[in-house]
């Protein structure tokens, strides 16, 4: 059989090839599922159809035709057996005859069916059996050419940092020849139960990974882009596998790598090396690194190279910023806050840092260039902050879910670097800083001077000195120029004077890039002629317009050269006046005057109008200095002006003359007549006015107030009214306009109180219920003060008619209200002065308050209209006033009568506070508050002194005598203490006689001389009801004992504070005096400033008088406790004793001395018992108060003020210190200074101190040795200033006395074996190691007799000994002739005493012929000689070696013996004294002879 094939026929019409032997099934259908990149194989060789790929075939197969040809001879039967997998279907065979037999070269037809399900590969077969032996296989396979994607198996995504996302991107191309449907999903997810569990819209994710689209489709040649999301949580490497299906059920794994990466960045080189901030400095709190440039110059600029190594594997952007340190000081081992940590833009920082910003490649050196160029004079100080921008924060390490975590991104500071740079202007120095030009130089001279300029800066200045040409001309050469650093450039200054007189100059050098230029300061002098005007100012005083005055002045030329000169008025003058020609007429005007010449000049002026003239003459001297003469002259013409050309007339009524008053004025200083004329306009006739005086002269700039009389006999307003006033001289006459209106006549009345609450006032009508009228000035009314309120009084009818208005009792006297005031004699000038005018109202109103309370009665009531007559339709406001110089509560009543109607009466109530006595005088009453008692002052007084007492006279302008009862306290502020609760037995102050006895007697109630209240009472009619119910009462209801509850302010205390008498009564109207003593408090000794003593005194006040305490239904005045004290505030300073002191030595009280300072010059006039060396010390009293003192010292210190000295015998050894005397005592006043001379007395006494030893030592003398060698005796002692109050103040005084040192070369002189009688010589050196001059002498004894032995010493004498040498008063030298003066001695060298017994010896000394029982010289003493033997030795310089002599010591010996012999060098001021042993032999061999003998 032979089995042919046919083309696949789709059921839905698609048909696809079959080729070779077998059948190739292609199968299309659609297929619905997500995209999803991948790379597609064949898996073992079969295919998987998971179940989640869901394919979809509708009603579509595929079908083919399969023909079966019989190739034998023979018909045959055969037997088809059908495929074994359900994908294929073998349909009935179709045969050429009946039967299923296949005739011979025939064929017969089957139909194959394919019904796939997804798009993979199916393979099957189907059997054909024969009767042949073999079986025919026709092999059925299905195929489509799979999809070929480009896609890498492991996806690397490479590094990212962790928190943050990196998307990398792969292309994903289709180079197969089929379309093909992908679906990505996680390796642990395979095989999915389903599909829609995997495949989802977005990504597919796997932490740390996550891959998009997760679903594709791509037909052949079509390419997608595949992003690999890649977030790290951690550092290590992540890595994550995905399955790729195909559905053609092919799959294939993905492998996505990526790794973790933190910010890594380090500063790995700084040029110039890394500096290091200084012990104690502040530096940033954060930053990691300090770089500190060098002080650099104003616009230079220094760089530094820094090098940054991104450590990670991932690009880095970043920009720098600059910002300003956090500075905190931090103790060791404290930690910063991080909310103390405040970042603020630099915005002034002279550093920069280039690139500002950019990106980091992954793991590369990045090259930064820092720069610091200054711009201003200062330090800079910044933190360079390298800011990595939009790094990641790290993400959890157990996140499962991308799409749940919160990526956010954030500008990180990765790096700080603290920068530090300090600048330093140029330092530049001319040499000299300022040029003086001596003398004075002729103007047009050109002067020249040299100077330099020193560039002590690190860099090179460029400089450019300026010109000055205006007036003088000033250059430098060279002017401009380049000086290097630490160079010197040479100048030339020339300098030309233009004009004469002192010239100060600034030239000014301009230096690149300096702040501040070079300022050279030049100060020269040039001089020309000078001229003189013989008057200081020209006066023309007052001119009338049109006159001319002449004046004469001269002009001296004082100089040696002839002045050519001008003379013409200033133009800024006549500028000033805005004039063009000048009123001066100068004859002559110019001229030449010859050396001390003079010349007559004549000033003439025209006064062409009013001014007054203040002008200046300019004298113009040619080279010369000008001159200046002032002119001035007034020049005026009548003016009389009105000072308000309107009046307007109040309380006009019908028929009834209205004053008003009108000022005249005259403006100029001239005397002016004036007249007043006729009314005129078209109300003239129906008004009548009048004016006094109507006629008169106006003084020079005289006021002059008028009266002005108007009756209307009109009831229409006047408004058309004018009177003129005609002046002389003047063109036209003043008129002043007259208006008013004039009212009628009605009856009501009201009362309005000041300061009322109540807008609207009370009003009654009349006759109506007037008692709920009532005027009350208040409770609280303060003494002395001025309560107004106001009765108005309105006429609504149109009948004129009178009123009066009348006070029952406390009414003012009838003469007080017909007192006018009198202008007081003075300029009228003055009168205008607001001063002037409101002392005066003041003094006015005083004189008439004081004739109201004539009457004595303590209060008053005033209505400023006491009567009058109220016009029709007119509201008359009455200002009624209350005055009272008394306290207490008053009641009276107000009886007012208008026309025929009853009298009204009006009740009236007041309560007056205050005190009536003051020290001071009262000028004036007020509305408001009295002032306050001044206080008393005691000023400020020494601590401990004595009692100072102020006398206060005290006045009383109350009508009664007035008790007081004084009391001192001093001020306490403490919490618990906040009220004082009394109690009195009998009255709280009883009279007392004049030694403070009680008059009174406690134990019965008539002792008691007034009633007593605790409290003050109300201003109710209750308080007026009882003051009425007193009167009748019996004395039994006194009260006996009493208990007052106060505020607590301060405790009784007369220590400080103390009044004298302590009762006192104060007459009415009178004064009396009192004493106030301040004792100063005694301050401690810690105390050094001064402390402020307050106190304060109460004086309670009293009435004795019955009278005057009650008057039943009018007064009533509380007593003691109940009524205002007078409280009088007392103040004082105590200081304690204490002089400043100033020295005229900058170094204290200190005196130094040197030893040799006791021998003259010539020590041949003798050594100086005592050297006084005097300093000044200057005492000044700052305070405010004298201080006396007394001064002690004690020697060798004295103390004398103006020529008087005040010492003391300085003690002796083996004596007492006495102890120091005072002095007589000294008064310093305040503010004045004294000078005190401070004296030290040095003397041979003091520097025998220096050989005592040190456990006998007197006080305050010590001796001290340098290590140089010097030696001084130091003397302290004190100078006590002790003041009246026994307090004293110490000045301590030193002493320093240079004593000398000496001291040989060498202390052993061995002159070896010499032949005899041949004189040989050694040198030995004595040196000075001291600071001060030694003079000295030789002395020579045996070997091994102790210096101090008086036997066998000599002193030495020079080269020729004279026979008649004296010996010395040292008492070390033996005294061969006696005890007795050698009579060979003559006077000399006075070398001190020794015994009593003073010595001297010019010259040598060697011992006497020898006489009865003495013995022969010593022969060693014969065998030495010293020269010189004496002499004097200078004083060693600071820091200078010793001073030297060198000491020549000769031996001749005379036998061959051993010759040993001792040399002192003695000091004549006490030093200690030097030895040297000699040593010498004596030999006959001439071996021995020097060489120049032989």
């Amino acid at each position: 059989m032979r089995a042919t094939r046919n083309s696949w026929t789709s059921c839905g019409g698609f048909g696809r090839s079959i080729s070779s032997d077998w059948m190739k099934l292609k199968c299309w259908r659609d297929i619905s599922f997500r995209p999803a990149p991948g790379l597609l194989q064949r898996k073992n060789g079969s295919c998987n159809r998971p179940k989640c790929m869901s394919l979809r075939i509708s009603s579509r197969c595929l079908q083919m035709v399969i023909s079966l040809q019989n190739t034998t001879a023979t018909s045959r039967y055969l037997r088809v057996i059908p495929p074994s997998t359900p994908y294929f279907a073998l349909g009935l065979g179709m045969f050429p005859g009946k039967g299923g037999m296949v005739a011979p070269g025939m064929t017969c037809q089957y139909t194959v069916q394919f019904f796939p399900d997804c798009l993979g590969d199916f393979d099957d077969f189907i059997l054909v059996e024969t009767q042949s032996a073999h079986t025919l296989l026709i092999p059925l396979q299905a195929r489509r050419p799979p999809p070929v994607l480009t896609l890498s198996p492991v996806l690397d995504c490479g590094y990212c940092l962790i928190g943050g996302m990196k998307i990398t991107r792969f292309i994903c191309k289709n180079v197969g020849f089929s379309v093909g449907k992908f679906c990505i999903m996680p390796k642990k997810s395979w095989p999915p139960p389903s599909f829609r569990a995997v495949a989802t819209i977005g990504f597919v994710e796997q932490p740390p990974f996550g891959i998009l689209p997760s679903v594709f489709e791509l037909a052949p040649g079509q390419a997608v882009c595949m992003e690999v999301l890649f977030l790290p949580t951690s550092l290590e490497k992540a890595e994550q596998t995905f399955i790729v299906v195909c559905d053609n059920c092919q799959i294939k794994e993905l492998v996505t790598v990526g790794i973790g990466q933190l910010v890594a960045l380090d500063l790995i080189y700084i040029s110039g090396e890394e500096s290091h901030p200084e012990p104690g400095e502040l530096t940033d709190l954060t930053a990691q690194h300090f770089i500190r440039f060098e002080p650099e110059n104003l616009q230079s600029t220094a760089r530094k190279q820094l090098i940054i190594r991104n450590a990670t594997h991932v690009e880095l952007a970043f920009h720098w910023q600059i910002m300003k340190p956090n500075l905190q000081s931090l103790m060791p081992g404290e930690t910063y806050s991080l909310d103390s940590l405040k970042y603020h833009p630099d915005r002034e920082t002279a550093f920069s840092i280039l690139p500002e910003r950019g990106v980091l490649g992954p793991h590369t050196d990045h090259e930064f260039i820092l720069t610091f160029s200054p711009h201003e004079l200062r330090d800079f100080h910044s933190v360079l902050q390298m800011v990595l921008e939009e790094v990641p924060e790290p993400l959890s390490l157990e996140l499962e879910n991308l799409k749940d975590s919160s990526f956010s991104v954030d500008d990180v500071i990765v790096l700080e670097i603290e920068v530090k740079g300090s600048v330093e202007p140029f330092q530049l120095l001319l040499e000299p800083y300022a040029l003086i030009i001596p003398g004075e130089n002729y103007v047009g001279i050109n002067v020249k001077k040299d100077f330099k300029m020193w560039n002590n800066s690190k860099s090179p200045i460029r400089y450019l000195w300026g010109k000055i040409s205006d007036c003088h001309i000033i250059e430098v050469e060279p002017c401009a120029g380049t000086i290097e650093p630490n160079e010197v450039e040479d100048f030339e200054l020339s300098f030309t004077g233009g004009v004469p007189g002192p010239v100060s100059q600034d030239l000014l050098c301009e230096i690149q890039n300096s702040p501040s230029p070079v300022v050279l300061h030049i100060e020269a002098a040039f001089k020309g002629p000078a001229l003189v005007i013989s008057v200081s100012a020209l006066q023309f005083g007052l001119l009338r317009l049109g006159q001319k005055a002449t004046n004469s002045i001269q002009i001296q030329n004082i100089s040696q050269l002839p002045a050519t000169w001008c003379m013409k008025e200033s133009p800024v003058c006549l500028q000033e006046r805005h004039e063009d020609v000048s009123p001066f007429d100068i004859e002559p005007s110019s001229g030449q005057i010859h050396p001390l010449g003079e010349c007559r000049v004549n000033i003439t002026l025209e006064a062409k109008q009013c001014q007054r003239l203040q002008t200046v003459l300019e004298l113009e001297v040619v080279n010369g200095t000008w001159s200046y003469l002032p002119v001035y002259a007034e020049v005026q013409e009548p003016y009389v002006y009105l000072q308000s050309s309107h009046v307007e007339v109040r309380n006009l009524y019908l028929g009834v003359p209205a004053k008003a008053t009108i000022t005249l004025i005259n403006g100029t200083l001239l005397p002016t007549r004036f007249h007043w004329s006729k009314l005129l306009g078209h109300q003239a006739s129906v008004c009548t006015a009048k004016v006094s005086p109507r006629r008169g002269t106006l003084g020079p700039s005289e006021e002059r107030q008028l009266n002005l009389e108007l009756t209307a006999h009109t009831e229409e307003e006047l408004s058309d009214l004018a009177l003129p006033c005609t002046v002389s001289d003047m063109k036209e006459p003043l008129v002043l306009g007259i208006s008013g209106k004039p009212q009628g006549l009605q009856v009501a009345i009201a009362i309005s109180m000041e300061g009322s609450d109540s807008s609207v006032p009370s009003t009654a009508l009349w006759p109506g219920h007037l008692e709920e009228l009532r005027l009350d000035f208040g409770s609280q009314v303060p003494l002395r003060t001025r309560m107004n309120c106001q009765l108005i009084l309105t006429n609504h009818s149109p009948i004129q008619t009178p009123f009066t208005l009348k006070f029952e009792y406390f009414g003012s006297p009838q003469n007080s209200l017909n007192q006018k005031p009198s202008l007081p004699n003075m300029p009228p000038a003055l009168l205008k002065t607001s001063r002037i005018r409101e002392h005066l109202a003041k003094r006015e109103q005083l004189n008439f308050m004081e004739s109201m309370l004539s009457h004595g009665k303590g209060a008053a009531f005033f209505p400023h209209i006491s009567q009058g007559t109220l016009g029709a339709h007119q509201q008359l406001s009455i200002d009624i006033t209350g005055y009272a110089n008394m306290w207490g509560e008053y009641w009276d009543n107000l009886i007012c009568t208008v026309g025929d109607l009853p009298p009204a009466v009006i009740p009236v109530h007041m309560a007056v506070v205050g005190c009536p006595i003051s020290s001071q005088r009262t000028t004036y009453y007020t509305t408001d508050q009295l002032q306050k008692e001044p206080i008393i002052r005691f000023g400020t007084q020494v601590s401990g002194g004595d009692t100072v007492t102020r006398v206060l006279r005290l006045n009383n302008s109350s009508p009664c005598d007035i008790r007081l009862d004084w009391e001192t306290y001093t001020p306490e502020d403490r919490e618990d203490r906040l009220l004082e609760l009394l109690v009195f037995y009998g009255p709280p102050f009883p009279l007392r006689d004049q030694a403070g006895n009680d008059l009174s007697c406690p134990e019965t109630p008539e002792s008691s001389s007034s009633f007593w209240s605790s409290s003050p009472s109300n201003t109710s009619d209750s308080s007026h009801e009882a003051a009425q119910s007193a009167e009748g009462s019996d004395r039994a209801s006194q009260k006996i004992i009493s208990v007052v509850l106060r505020e607590h302010d301060g405790v009784p205390a007369d220590h400080l504070y103390c009044i004298s008498p302590k009762q006192v009564v104060v007459p009415t109207g009178g004064s009396s005096t009192i004493s106030i003593s301040y004792t100063p408090m005694v301050l401690g000794p810690e105390v050094l400033h001064k402390v402020e003593c307050v106190g304060y005194a109460l004086g309670f006040m009293s009435l004795d008088d019955e009278a005057e305490r009650e008057l039943p239904g009018r007064r009533h005045r509380l007593q003691d406790f109940a009524a205002g004290p007078l409280r009088l505030d007392l103040c004082g300073y105590v200081r304690p004793a204490q002089l400043s002191m100033e020295l005229d030595y900058g170094g204290g009280v200190e005196f130094r001395h040197q030893a040799s300072d006791l021998i003259p010059e010539q020590p041949c006039t003798g050594v100086l018992s005592e050297l006084v060396t005097t300093h000044h010390l200057k005492l000044t009293n700052t305070t405010e108060i004298p201080q006396y003192f007394q001064l002690l010292v004690s020697r060798p210190f004295s103390v004398s003020q103006e020529g008087a000295s005040r010492s003391r015998r300085a003690p002796g050894p083996g004596r007492e210190e006495e102890p120091a005397t005072a002095s007589k005592q000294l008064v310093l006043h305040p503010q004045e200074n004294m000078l005190v001379n401070v004296s030290f007395s040095l003397s041979l006494e003091l520097l025998s101190y220096q050989k005592l030893p040190a456990d006998q030592m007197l006080p305050g003398v010590d001796i001290r040795q340098h290590a140089s060698g010097e030696k001084e005796m130091v003397f302290t002692q004190s100078l006590l200033l002790e003041y009246a109050n026994h307090t004293t103040q110490v000045v301590p005084l030193r002493a320093t006395v240079a004593v000398p040192e000496l001291q040989l070369s060498t202390s052993w002189v061995d002159f070896g074996t010499c032949f005899v009688n041949q004189e040989r010589v050694r040198e030995v050196y004595l040196m000075n190691l001291s600071g001060c001059r030694s003079y000295w002498a030789v002395l020579m004894g045996r070997l091994g007799l102790p210096p101090t032995s008086r036997a066998g010493w000599h002193l030495v004498g020079g080269p020729a000994e004279k026979a008649g040498s004296q010996i010395p008063s040292d008492p070390r030298v033996a005294l061969l002739h006696g005890p007795g003066p050698d009579p060979r001695c003559t006077p000399g060298m006075r070398w001190g005493k020794c015994g009593g017994n003073t010595w001297s010896c010019p010259g040598s000394c060697v011992p006497r012929s020898l006489g009865v029982g003495q013995q022969d010289p010593d022969k060693d003493l014969a065998a030495f000689r010293v020269s010189p033997n004496s002499g004097l030795l200078e004083a060693r310089l600071v820091n200078a070696p010793p001073n030297t002599i060198t000491l020549q010591v000769f031996f001749t010996a005379r036998s061959s013996e051993l010759y040993e012999s001792t040399l002192v060098v003695e000091g004549m001021l006490g030093e200690k004294a030097c030895t040297l042993r000699l040593r010498g032999r004596g030999s006959y061999d001439e071996r021995y002879m020097s060489p120049h003998q032989l």
